[in-house]
C-alpha cells in the first residue's frame, strides 16, 4: 500500500497563481466545483491573490453552491491562519532576541568608558589633614 503525502501550498504560492493555475489547483483539490462554477471563476478573472480575499458572501454572489462554498471558505481560513501563525512566530522570535541585541549594543557602546576613566584618587583624606586646625 503506498501513501502519497501532498503538502498544502503557502499563501505566497497561491497568491502567485494566475487564473488558469488557480483553476487547475481547485480541480485537483476536489472542492466539488462544477463546470459552471469553474467558468464563473474564469469569467471573473479571479487569480490566486484575489481568491484568498474571497469570503462566504463573495462566493455566494458568484453563485457557488453551499457545499463547495463551505469547503473553499474553510480552506482559505486555514491557509490564512497557518500563515498568521508563522508570522506570529517570527515576530515573537524577533521580540525574544531584540532585547539581547539591544543590551549587547549598549554594553559595547559604553564599555570603552572602563578603559578611559581613571580610578578616583583618594584626595579626601589629604584634604582633611591639610584643613585640620
Amino acid at each position: 500500500m503506498s501513501t502519497s503525502t501532498t503538502t498544502e501550498p503557502s499563501v505566497e504560492e497561491v497568491e502567485g497563481y494566475n487564473t488558469d493555475a488557480l483553476i487547475t489547483f481547485l480541480n485537483g483539490k476536489n472542492f466539488g466545483l462544477n463546470e459552471n462554477e469553474i467558468q464563473i471563476i474564469r469569467d471573473q478573472g479571479i487569480d490566486g491573490a484575489s481568491f484568498l480575499m474571497l469570503n462566504e458572501e463573495r462566493f455566494k454572489e458568484c453563485n457557488i453552491k453551499m457545499g463547495p462554498r463551505a469547503k473553499l471558505v474553510n480552506w482559505i481560513n486555514n491557509l490564512n491562519n497557518q500563515s498568521n501563525i508563522y508570522y506570529s512566530f517570527l515576530c515573537f522570535a524577533c521580540l525574544l532576541y531584540n532585547h539581547i541585541i539591544l543590551n549587547t549594543y549598549l554594553f559595547l557602546c559604553f564599555s570603552f568608558l572602563l578603559l578611559i576613566v581613571k580610578p578616583a584618587q583618594k584626595t579626601h583624606s589629604r584634604y582633611r589633614r591639610a584643613t585640620q586646625c
